[in-house]
């Protein structure tokens, strides 16, 4: 039961991964994807961007 339900949820992040890796090829970039991508590998924040503070665990 146990293996059942983290297989099920690794098939769901591997489906995952896989639509952002399709959003990034250059045949059909997805602008938004790239972007999102772009600023999340410089720690880059537009000054007109709203950001969300959490407590990491």
């Amino acid at each position: 039961m146990q293996l059942t339900a983290e297989l099920a949820r690794l098939k769901s992040e591997r489906a995952a991964a896989e639509h952002r890796v399709s959003s990034l090829r250059s045949d059909r970039l997805d602008p938004d994807m790239l972007d999102e991508r772009t600023r999340y590998q410089l720690d880059y924040v537009h000054p007109r961007d709203l950001v969300r503070m959490t407590k990491s665990n």
